[in-house]
């Protein structure tokens, strides 16, 4: 007979089993990771152009970036497949990144609707920077150790450039 699934338990399980997403071709894939990385990386360029700007209207640059930095992560999913990739995402050794990032890209997107001012939005980027970086990090073998280890003796060098 005809076995029957179980019924997914929780949203999380429902969106890794993915079947509700038709199956791609390699080629489809490579088509749609080359279109979603490409627009990633040009609409995270084109942010460079208001960067000058950004005390002016930092709004314009906080929202060509973290547009940039969701693309990029999306054509992932198109490589790996969007299951496997939300599962890589909140593996147990780097949901906590995967979550900050995410956080990071969310509140500056809400920052920038609402039109906080500057002042608050500019630290946004900084942080969502640090949370790419870090969250870049955890792909990388022992690549949390290494940017702990550049962290640590960067702040040692600027401690020590303030007693001296």
């Amino acid at each position: 007979g005809i076995e029957e699934e179980n019924p997914p338990e929780t949203t999380f399980e429902y969106i890794t089993n993915c079947h509700c997403l038709p199956p791609l071709t390699w080629e489809q894939r490579l088509w749609g990771f080359g279109i979603f990385f490409g627009f990633g990386c040009l609409i995270s360029f084109m942010s460079t152009f208001s960067v000058l700007q950004i005390m002016v209207n930092p709004a314009k640059f906080a929202l060509t970036y973290t547009l940039g930095n969701v693309l990029s992560i999306c054509s992932l999913m198109f490589l790996m497949g969007p299951c496997r990739q939300i599962k890589k995402m909140f593996d147990k050794d780097r949901r906590v990144a995967t979550g900050v990032y995410i956080i990071s890209m969310t509140i500056t997107f809400i920052a920038v609707f609402k039109k906080v001012p500057g002042y608050f939005i500019i630290p946004l980027i900084f942080f969502q920077f640090c949370a790419l970086i870090y969250y870049s990090a955890t792909y990388i073998p022992y690549g949390r150790e290494i940017l702990k280890g550049c962290v640590t003796n960067a702040c040692a060098c600027c401690c020590s450039m303030f007693t001296s």
